[in-house]
């Protein structure tokens, strides 16, 4: 049978047996379903979908639990295999998976919670954020059975971290985290006296530790209490994982090491010996080994998990050697030996392997060795090697691995500058960044168009997905361009007005190119972004004087045209950063700060104040500029009304945020009409820890309270008429 003749046969036997309620037939139909998903996926309509989900739905409506639970197995497999297509008919399919989790039968309601994970992974966050409160509470309600039904819950748990925002979860996170790791410490402290986890401890260990990842980047307070007990758990559980190959444990782990050590550094410092030893002893296994069986005498196998344990190794090590350079300096020359002879070949560990090598140099030149010079050659060698060889043609790799090139030269740069700027030395040997990026990116845009290419003219790909996969590709590209101009700009921010002039002129020679591109293709629009991004960091990292000598009054004026030209959020951002940091770095510009524009401005933040998220970061650049006009030109009340009502609806980007605060306390005498509930709105919004935790926010912070506190009863009444967010932060900060 073919496969369309499969999914006709399928949709007959499941009608069939429904009509029939024969519970044999019913069973054999699941069956068949879960055996042909995978051969039919690529042929299946949505129409044909919708027929099965509604057949599947309604069996789980049967008296009986074997129906029931045959259903909800099918839909498991259904939800993987049509995972695009599929999540159209989350109105149909979730109320019934939730009935699923409440039911009576203890196999099917674990098997709904798994199911229930499978089909909400794939869900864009729009679509799912309306069931937010089902999914958490089921969660709540029902982790505190036995061990697996603790592992099904964590997994939902696991994938609900993933797929909603951090704000989201907060409130869950901080009921449902102390409960789980006191139950990971007594169930780690029973299984201890074994040599081995069980597959169903295993598992269980592997869905806390992702639901750690999360809570340790959200609500990292949670873990101080415990700290120490759970990096020695980690520990442990790394050192099993390792002599069991259980990959995903030991990958799980050393991630929620790392995240770890972002937080809570002091802690982390002390387990970083024994750490590296396990590393070490981890990268010594070989991926690939002799066959022992006799018939295969000459042959090898290639251990797929090893291969992956080793990547990670790496990953998480240059992570590590960032954070606590000065802590590896006895480490370094085993770890520099066993990583430059060891031979990888896969990208994921070619990549990481550079990545390692450049933050050998941050060891080094953290602890002074005299053997500087020999990892900085290394890691030259290295990257010239596997990613461009400047004889012959531009080599291909994968477009999302440009990024991860670019962010390791950038490490490179950074860790080159302030040794030289330690040495004095001279800052032209840092030619040769140059002669990487400049073959990085015409590698990059090739690289691009064949994978573009690829995707449009392939069969291999329907048309749902081939949407899916260009944006995918898009992001890459945006990804890539975003890393090697952050490579350019770091010269900027590091050096300001003392950048060689060679370097600036190549700065500037990038940023031209990048704004001069193509705008009738998505690579042109990220080009251009890019490029004004670059000049946003000119403007804000070198003098006024200096500044005239690349920006003259003709590229402004170029630039207000180009506005009115396009009606892209993204760029239109993208201008409003730059002009926002010209303003501040330049002082008033007529033509910025006309009475045209300030109409053309207001109409943006019309259009884009409901509307996606690139339009959204669009409206909080576009606030952030208008703060600077209004303040410059002494606007009048009717002007910082409407600007006020636009402030208070900020919600994507912390640093605007920030920096209208900023503007707005220190010149809040100029403001003709009261703006006590935008600024403590804003203070104490959804950016309130991003602000409030940010060391270049002292100076705002200490004017905020300065204002606060002269205002107290104004700004209580204020709190009081905001929502439980803004209580909440302002509670816990008067609590300080």
């Amino acid at each position: 049978l073919n496969p369309k003749q499969t999914t006709q046969l399928i949709q007959q036997f499941l009608q069939e047996a429904v009509q029939q309620q024969n519970l044999q037939m019913i069973t054999a139909a699941c069956d068949s379903l879960l055996i042909a998903a995978d051969q039919i996926s690529h042929v299946v309509k949505l129409k044909e979908i919708t027929e099965i989900s509604q057949i599947l739905v309604q069996l789980m409506q049967s008296q009986s639990p074997i129906v029931r639970y045959n259903a909800v197995d099918a839909m498991a497999e259904v939800a993987v295999e049509f995972a695009v297509k599929i999540q159209k008919l989350h109105e149909l399919i979730l109320p019934a998976l939730f009935a699923m989790c409440q039911d009576q039968h203890q196999k099917v309601k674990k098997l709904a919670f798994r199911t229930l994970s499978l089909y909400i992974e794939e869900m864009d966050y729009e679509k799912l954020y309306q069931y937010k409160d089902q999914i958490f509470g089921i969660i709540t309600q029902n982790y505190g059975e036995d061990l697996i039904q603790k592992e099904a819950i964590l997994r939902l748990f696991s994938v609900s971290c993933d797929q909603f925002e951090e704000n989201d979860l907060i409130d869950l996170l901080n009921l449902q985290m102390p409960v789980i790791l006191a139950d990971f410490g007594e169930v780690m402290n029973a299984i201890l006296s074994e040599n081995t986890f069980t597959n169903v401890q295993m598992d269980y260990i592997s869905q806390i530790l992702n639901c750690m990842k999360t809570a340790i980047n959200t609500v990292p307070e949670l873990f101080g209490p415990v700290i120490q007990q759970i990096l020695e758990q980690l520990l442990t559980i790394i050192r099993r994982s390792m002599s069991q190959s259980e990959g995903d444990t030991f990958m799980a782990a050393m991630q929620c090491v790392t995240k770890i050590a972002y937080h809570y550094k002091e802690r982390t410092q002390e387990i970083i010996d024994p750490l590296t030893e396990m590393i070490l002893e981890m990268l010594q296994k070989p991926c690939v080994i002799r066959d022992t069986r006799p018939q295969h005498e000459d042959e090898t196998i290639f251990q797929k998990q090893i291969d992956e344990m080793h990547t990670q190794c790496l990953v998480s090590l240059s992570q590590l050697l960032e954070l606590f350079p000065g802590n590896f300096g006895i480490h370094l020359e085993n770890l520099f030996n066993q990583i430059s002879n060891q031979l990888f070949v896969g990208q994921d560990q070619i990549f990481s392997k550079i990545d390692c090598e450049v933050e050998f140099l941050r060891v080094a030149e953290a602890c002074q060795l005299e053997s500087f010079d020999l990892y900085h050659d290394a890691a030259i060698k290295l990257m010239r090697e596997n990613m461009i060889d400047l004889n012959i043609d531009y080599q291909f790799f994968d477009l999302d691995h440009v990024a991860d090139f670019a962010n390791s030269i950038k490490a490179y740069v950074q860790i080159m500058l302030q040794r030289l700027e330690r040495l004095n030395a001279d800052i032209s040997q840092m030619q040769n960044v140059f002669e990487l990026l400049e073959p990085l990116y015409k590698n990059l845009l090739l690289s691009y168009h064949e994978d573009l290419q690829n995707l449009l003219t392939s069969e291999e790909y329907h048309e749902d997905e081939r949407g899916e996969l260009q944006s995918q590709l898009s992001d890459s590209l945006e990804q890539s361009l975003d890393a090697i101009a952050g490579c350019y700009s770091l010269f900027l921010k590091i050096f300001g007005d003392g950048c060689p002039e060679f370097v600036l002129n190549k700065i500037v020679q990038f940023a031209q190119e990048l704004i001069q591109s193509d705008l009738s293709s998505e690579l042109g629009k990220d080009q251009l972004v890019e490029g004004f991004g670059i000049y946003g960091d000119i403007v804000q990292f070198i003098s006024q004087n200096l500044i005239k000598n690349f920006i003259q009054e003709d590229f402004i004026v170029n630039t207000l045209q180009l506005l009115k030209e396009i009606d892209d959020p993204v760029i239109q951002g993208a201008v409003f950063y730059f002009l926002n940091r010209y303003q501040r770095q330049c002082g008033q510009n007529q033509l910025v700060c006309s009475q045209e524009f300030v109409s053309y401005c207001l109409e943006v933040l019309k259009l884009n104040e409901d509307g996606d998220e690139k339009q959204l970061q669009c409206f909080d650049f576009c606030c952030g500029l208008m703060v600077q006009i209004g303040l410059l030109t002494h606007q009048n009340e009717e002007f910082w009304g409407q600007l006020g009502q636009y402030l208070l609806k900020m919600e994507t980007d912390p640093q605007e945020v920030g920096d209208c605060l900023s503007f707005l306390v220190s010149s809040i005498q100029q403001i003709s009409v009261d703006y006590s509930e935008v600024l403590v709105k804003l203070a104490f919004g959804i950016f309130h820890s991003s602000i409030f935790k940010n060391e270049v926010n002292k100076e705002i912070i200490s004017q905020l309270k300065k204002y606060l506190a002269l205002n107290k009863e104004k700004v209580e009444q204020i709190v009081q008429q905001s929502s439980e967010l803004v209580k909440k932060n302002f509670g816990a900060w008067r609590m300080e």
